[in-house]
């Protein structure tokens, strides 16, 4: 399992739990044609976020904003 440290969102929106410094845990990844779409979720607070690293590419970027838990 993956553990990323982040203050940041995925594609640039609000962090939901305000002051939480996301630990991002991956819960799963599938190969699809243009890479890879990997599903996170915060250690801490448990939100999510999904994430596509496309082939070739170093960082992955956001396709999700992230979502609080409910």
């Amino acid at each position: 399992m993956r553990v990323t440290r982040d203050n940041s969102t995925a594609a640039g929106g609000q962090a939901s739990g305000a002051g939480c410094e996301h630990g991002w845990l991956t819960e799963s990844r599938h190969r699809i044609s243009t890479g890879l779409i990997v599903y996170l979720r915060c250690a801490s607070c448990g939100a999510r976020r999904v994430d596509h690293l496309g082939a070739g590419a170093l960082v992955p970027s956001g396709l999700s904003r992230v979502v609080a838990p409910r």
